[in-house]
């Protein structure tokens, strides 16, 4: 039996890996999908920097421990992911509203600029304001004022519901 690694979507976007000297046409069309893909093949598209850079970002991600380890992703004897790290997100919603602001500060450190715009959006999305703190240090890194995105957004729904 082939072995396979499940390789999940952790971007609000539809993301593709199309190599044809690799054999793969994968597309993930929502965060949270997961295809799995042949270790062999997997092994072969780290070579790729493109798949590197999608797996290194975190915007693809292989939640098997023993699937990076065997992959050269984590060190032999890591239990939690050191090298790569994605928050789901209920782990999202704890950094947002309940982690201290020295312990977000600590987080935000070990994560890619992708999973932290994910942090941002996820505040736009669900409307997360309570603490304006963490929110400007987001803008800082980001770029993006939460705040602002969230009134825009409320004032096209608004529009949308007046049609």
């Amino acid at each position: 039996m082939e072995r396979r690694v499940m390789i999940t979507n952790m971007v609000n976007k539809k993301v593709g890996v199309k190599l044809a000297e690799y054999n793969i046409n994968k597309r993930w069309d929502n965060k949270g999908q997961k295809l799995p893909i042949p270790f062999e093949t997997v092994e072969q598209l780290l070579w790729h920097p493109g798949f590197r850079n999608m797996i290194d970002r975190g915007i693809l991600y292989i939640e098997s421990m023993q699937d990076k380890i065997d992959l050269g992703l984590e060190s032999e004897d890591t239990k939690v992911p050191t090298r790569i790290k994605v928050l789901n997100d209920t782990q999202i919603v704890q950094l947002l509203t309940k982690a201290s602001m020295e312990d977000f500060e600590k987080e935000l450190k070990t994560l890619s600029g992708t999973q932290i715009r994910e942090i941002t959006n996820y505040a736009i999305l669900n409307k997360i304001t309570s603490n304006y703190d963490k929110l400007e240090l987001l803008r800082k890194i980001t770029g993006t004022d939460i705040l602002a995105a969230i009134s825009i957004n409320q004032k096209v729904e608004e529009a949308e519901a007046k049609k």
